[in-house]
């Protein structure tokens, strides 16, 4: 037995299937190690899309005009670094400028008269008390007097009467007697006159203490006067200045010019036209628009890598991201995603605007899972029917 299964093997060989052996294992090997690589390696899915653009996290300020007017001065140049509440444009405000330095002129002429007028009335003010003070106090005094001469008065009066018992007993002369009825009438008609004054005094203090409240009020009402005169000047003022600050175009926040309208001296602008945008300061993200079908496979966290247009990934390579939100809802038939850049490549000079593409890493799977879901789909595919 063991001669015959020699020559067949010689036979064998003789025949030439040596090689055809050697072909036939390396073969099962390598489709082994396909199947293996098919169930047992990862490969990572991606969504892909080409809009894409970097922006700052800071929303981008526009510049509008607030009112219009024709152009005077324009500082608005791209790339130029801002301050916020810089003026950028200047319209014209010849005629506002004007009437508010007028305006300003009459302001200051009301300053000037109201700041003595105060000082008189605060006087002025203090003058009927004074007055009124000294008034009583000269009635008080001729209110003494009187009450002294009616004093006399009576005295002299009195001996009067003694002078008439006197007389009609013989015993005083009637030259004595009526020296003494002459010099009491005349005590009761001084005593009469200062009553009198007594009334005169009274009335004059107290005309003298209405002519002074009288005059009080006077200055009180030039003073309200001026005060309204004031109000509305300071209220026309206030209103010619916002209309000249309407018509300074500033830059609503710091940071560098991104967008500018080319604007010559005497351009007439519209209320609302916009002629530039401001780029804050801040990092920068990457937002890019996805079809729709990509909802659901995009998630928060997802590693992706960005290609800039005009940076080659062979020479700079790709940039590493983030995803860090996704829209829930599709605008005008895509997906708005943001992405965080974790690291910049300081070959790329990376600035707002830039346009480029990403590819987020949706999922990591096997092989032979994509190779079932590409079956899958071709058998699944609408085809015609054959007649």
């Amino acid at each position: 037995m063991p001669a015959p299964f020699f020559r067949t093997m010689r036979s064998i060989q003789g025949d030439g299937f040596g090689p055809s052996v050697a072909l036939l294992a390396a073969g099962a090997l390598l489709l082994g190690a396909l199947v293996a690589w098919l169930l047992a390696a990862e490969v990572a899915v991606y969504e892909r899309t080409d809009l894409l653009r970097l922006e700052v996290a800071q929303a981008v300020a526009p510049v509008a005009a607030r009112a219009g007017g024709r152009v005077v001065v324009s500082r608005l140049a791209l790339g130029r670094e801002v301050e916020k509440d810089e003026v950028l444009v200047q319209l014209d405000s010849e005629r506002e400028e004007l009437l508010l330095r007028e305006g300003r002129a009459r302001l200051q002429q009301i300053r000037a008269q109201m700041e003595p007028l105060l000082g008189e009335i605060a006087l002025r003010e203090r003058a009927p008390a004074q007055t009124q003070q000294t008034g009583r106090a000269e009635a008080d005094e001729a209110r003494a007097r009187y009450r002294e001469a009616t004093t006399l008065a009576r005295i002299a009066d009195g001996e009067t009467a003694r002078a008439k018992q006197l007389l009609a007993q013989g015993l005083l002369a009637p030259a004595e007697a009526e020296q003494k009825s002459a010099n009491a009438e005349a005590k009761r008609a001084e005593a009469e006159a200062l009553r009198i004054a007594i009334d005169r005094t009274e009335a004059e203090y107290r005309r003298r203490v209405g002519d002074l409240e009288a005059e009080v009020g006077r200055l009180r009402r030039e003073r309200v006067s001026l005060e309204a005169q004031q109000v509305v000047e300071q209220e026309v003022i206030g209103r010619l200045e916002h209309e000249i600050e309407l018509r300074r175009i500033r830059a609503p926040v710091g940071g560098i010019i991104g967008e500018a309208v080319s604007l010559q001296a005497g351009a007439v602008l519209k209320e609302g036209e916009r002629v530039g945008a401001v780029v804050p300061p801040g990092n920068l993200k990457a937002v890019a628009e996805f079809a729709p079908a990509a909802i659901g496979r995009l998630k928060v966290g997802q590693p992706a890598r960005l290609r800039l247009e005009g940076f080659p990934s062979i020479q700079y390579g790709t940039t590493p991201a983030v995803v860090d939100s996704v829209g829930a809802e599709p605008r005008e038939g895509r997906v708005r995603v943001e992405l965080r850049v974790v690291s910049e490549s300081s070959a790329i000079p990376f600035q707002h605007g830039l346009p480029g593409s990403v590819e987020v890493e949706v999922e990591r799977v096997h092989p032979i899972t994509l190779v079932l879901r590409a079956t899958g789909a071709y058998l699944l595919e609408d085809r015609p029917v054959d007649r």
